[in-house]
């Protein structure tokens, strides 16, 4: 429920129980009219208790009539329990009107609370049932009074009150039907996508806050998976943007029915889709995503066939609570990360969050924290002043960790191998940004100075003593196979194996990255590429086993 429907059934339950005290409170002073009260303080204490007890019962009445509003905002909830407290209310009007008089009652007009608050809490069609129940039941009071006859005098006057009883409920219901309709067209305005009928962006944030507050009160996770449609751009522009409406209704539509309530799919923005899946892990999270990925890529969208794979895909990012983030804006990040990294790589894949630096929080020592945040601002201000070179120690370390796991590297040497990578570019710290980010050929002066990044780099992970094995990784990373690399012209086997795998996969992600220099390399041409510098840059067997396996990889997003 949005923060401003909250307010407004705060603010109904309040007139609810008001009007309720008051229906009793004026009952009772209905009754005390029959009687002639003498002013006198021997009765004033007498007479203050009745009416405690008088307003103690409308207070009780007007509590249980909250649930006539119940906290979710709908009216069709609890429909018994209110009935029966109007149908309460009916029949005390009714004894009232019986012990003043019957058919010669002053007080018959009180008919019209029941009926109002009938028309008020469950619109026009009720309040004129109620209306009619009202008539029935005071048409049977005067009945009863006069002997089965009554004056001229009563009859008018009975067609009085049963004239007002029926304009109150068919005013005061048909305005509560007209609030009703207008209030429910505004949610849907205020929380659903106009094209695709899905939760909208700010909709989405709303109910991921009180979803996420579910999860930590009841300590269960609570996943995020994000779904973009890959070169949607492309396909705007060649049929244009109504048949893309078109295709984000009907993807829309295949995702929802996949998540079942309290989870839910949102449009996020753009071609992004969301989807909140509480008690869900990431498990089961990725194992959804895929099971959405084959769906989208397998449905016979119009005009399928002109995409560069034949067909329309997602790339999927899938974060959790709290197993990769601690608050919703974190949560938001990690899975806006991962995205990142599916669209920048192979695109129409399923990757959940990975941080290197929650692996290193956990074998790094305490002492040695401190020097780890340090790191990471390093390496956020590396990011910033090589713009072009974003998220590429990250994909670095998935390309790495592949290739050391196909030749059967040990797994904590792959572990380490894998914080190497990502830190292998750390001394570029201290390269100007702009020899980094240089459009032409580098001067020799500028080129000595970016041959000792590996070096500085090196001596700032050097303190870390629990990850002092990713060192070598870091220093000979730009060391040749031919011994022409630097910054001590090793070769061959003086390499160690973790350099010279980072040899390759940082060249192959240089290639097919874009630059400002020069055009990003497809997967074809940076493979020939890396087997024409084979045992002159490269590591031989290596580079083939690379080759096979980005081959493998290409080759199951191709059957897929």
């Amino acid at each position: 429920m949005n923060s401003w429907e909250r307010e407004r059934v705060n603010l109904v339950r309040e007139h609810v129980v008001v009007a309720h005290v008051a229906s009793i409170l004026i009952f009772a002073l209905t009754l005390v009219s029959l009687f002639r009260v003498a002013l006198d303080p021997q009765f004033m204490f007498r007479w203050t208790a009745m009416f405690a007890a008088v307003i103690l019962l409308g207070l009780a009445l007007g509590y249980l009539s909250k649930s006539m509003v119940p906290s979710d905002g709908s009216r069709h909830s609890y429909r018994l329990v209110g009935y029966l407290l109007l149908g309460f209310l009916l029949a005390v009007a009714t004894g009232i009107v019986v012990v003043t008089g019957g058919q010669e009652s002053s007080v018959k007009v009180i008919y019209v609370i029941p009926v109002i608050l009938a028309a008020v809490n469950y619109g026009k069609r009720t309040g004129l049932i109620f209306a009619g129940v009202a008539s029935l039941a005071l048409l049977a009071v005067c009945l009863a009074t006069g002997e089965g006859e009554f004056s001229n005098k009563v009859l008018e006057a009975g067609l009085v009150h049963t004239g007002v009883f029926f304009l109150s409920s068919w005013l005061i219901g048909g305005l509560a039907d007209i609030e009703k309709g207008v209030r429910q067209y505004l949610a849907r305005l205020a929380s659903e996508d106009d094209i695709t009928g899905l939760v909208n962006h700010r909709h989405f944030h709303e109910r991921l806050d009180y979803l996420l507050q579910q999860a930590e009160k009841d300590r269960q996770p609570l996943s995020v998976i994000l779904l973009d449609l890959d070169f949607f751009k492309f396909y705007n522009d060649t049929y244009g943007h109504q048949r893309g409406d078109e295709v984000l209704k009907e993807t829309g539509e295949l995702l929802r029915a996949y998540v079942s309530p309290p989870g839910f799919i949102a449009r996020y923005g753009g071609d992004e889709f969301a989807g909140v899946l509480p008690g869900v892990d990431s498990h089961e999270a990725a194992a959804l995503g895929e099971t959405l990925r084959q769906v989208i890529q397998h449905h016979d969208f119009y005009g399928k066939e002109i995409q560069p794979q034949g067909k329309l895909t997602v790339s999927v990012g899938v974060a959790t609570y709290p197993e990769h983030a601690a608050s919703k804006k974190e949560l938001i990040k990690c899975v806006f990360d991962t995205l990142g990294k599916v669209k920048f790589t192979s695109k129409n894949r399923v990757e959940v969050y990975f941080s290197v630096f929650d692996e290193l929080k956990n074998v790094m020592a305490e002492s040695e924290r401190d020097l780890l945040n340090s790191v990471r601002t390093l390496i956020s201000v590396v990011n910033a002043k090589d713009r072009y070179t974003y998220g590429h120690s990250e994909r670095v370390v998935r390309y790495a960790r592949q290739l050391a796991r196909k030749v059967g590297m040990p797994e904590k040497e792959i572990s380490l191998l894998g914080y190497g990578a990502f830190l292998h570019d750390i001394g570029k710290i201290e390269v100007p940004r702009e020899v980094l980010n240089k459009l032409g050929p580098l001067a020799r002066e500028e080129w000595l100075v970016l041959q000792q990044h590996p070096v500085w780099g090196a001596d700032m992970v050097r303190p870390a003593r629990s990850i002092a094995g990713v060192i070598p990784v870091i220093l000979y990373h730009h060391e040749n196979y031919d011994g022409s690399g630097y910054p001590e012209g090793l070769s061959g086997e003086q390499i160690p194996l973790g350099a010279r795998i980072l040899r390759i996969v940082d060249s192959f992600d240089a290639m097919v990255t874009n630059r400002p220099y020069k055009r990003p390399k497809t997967t074809t041409e940076a493979l020939a590429e890396l087997r024409r510098g084979s045992g002159r840059f490269y590591d031989p067997e290596l580079v083939e086993e690379f080759i096979e396996l980005v081959q493998e990889t290409k080759r199951s997003e191709i059957l897929a």
